[in-house]
């Protein structure tokens, strides 16, 4: 078969399609509930950032069939990095959710900037926080990067989702849930201690109600606590990025 250049036209689109798979599930503030012509120009924005990167592919001519299975590849290619994005956007998410019932801010709610609803706030700060923490790691710089080196590492059409791209993903939406545990559990530990300890002291002595306390002392626990663990959460985070680029280089490797 012969091996020539593609027309800028497929290459494009070829483009176009791995980069929108990516773009439909990445969790960005107000990208969820915007009208789809925003994600579109999204992607079509990003896809002209990376002119350099699929400007000169060379693959087999292809017919109409071929061009089929290319933008299918490359479709289901970008959703499977997106999945990846979103397994890690989930953990300080998953962390706030468990800590907002036992800080006793259930009640408080913000709005979500990403999809326009109703959320606690502890969820909310911490998907924030968890936000600043990967633009400063450079999440966002590396998975450019990825995707414009991907198109020479996975040329197109030949990416096809296998057992171990499956697995992988699976294994670390896996690791990511437990990630947000370990970062909710010495907060959610310290606040049910707070809750035995008073209410001990209220059972030991019937005079001294401290049960009615519980609830402003456990919001000023709470934040004091949120403040000593963020620092620790960002050293874990860390981790899990570079688990992270392990595994983008491994969903462009295996499947060739």
């Amino acid at each position: 078969m012969d091996i020539e250049p593609i027309t800028v036209l497929e290459a494009a689109g070829i483009g176009f399609a791995r980069v929108s798979g990516i773009v439909s599930l990445v969790p960005l503030p107000g990208l969820q509930s915007a009208n789809p012509i925003a994600r579109i120009v999204l992607a079509l924005a990003i896809t002209v950032v990376l002119v350099p990167c699929w400007i000169r592919l060379v693959i087999p001519a292809p017919g109409v069939s071929g061009i089929i299975w290319i933008l299918s590849s490359e479709a289901a290619l970008g959703i499977t990095i997106g999945l990846a994005v979103l397994s890690l956007s989930e953990v300080f998410i998953t962390a706030g959710q468990i800590m907002n019932i036992q800080a006793g801010f259930t009640y408080a709610t913000t709005i979500d900037p990403t999809n326009q609803t109703d959320s606690g706030i502890v969820p909310m700060l911490w998907q924030l926080f968890g936000a600043v923490v990967a633009l400063g790691l450079g999440v966002d710089r590396a998975v450019f990067r990825v995707i414009g080196e991907s198109f020479q590492t996975c040329p197109p059409g030949t990416w096809i989702a296998s057992i171990q791209s499956v697995g992988g993903i699976a294994s670390f939406s896996g690791q990511m849930l437990s990630l947000g545990f370990r970062m909710a559990l010495p907060v959610v530990t310290c606040l049910v201690l707070i809750d035995l300890l008073l209410a001990s002291v209220t059972r030991v002595s019937s005079a001294i109600q401290l049960l009615s306390l519980s609830f402003p002392v456990k919001i000023l626990a709470s934040l004091l606590l949120f403040s000593i663990s963020l620092p620790v959460s960002a050293t874990l985070f860390q981790g899990a990025c570079e688990k992270f680029g392990h595994l983008l280089q491994s969903l462009l490797v295996a499947v060739h």
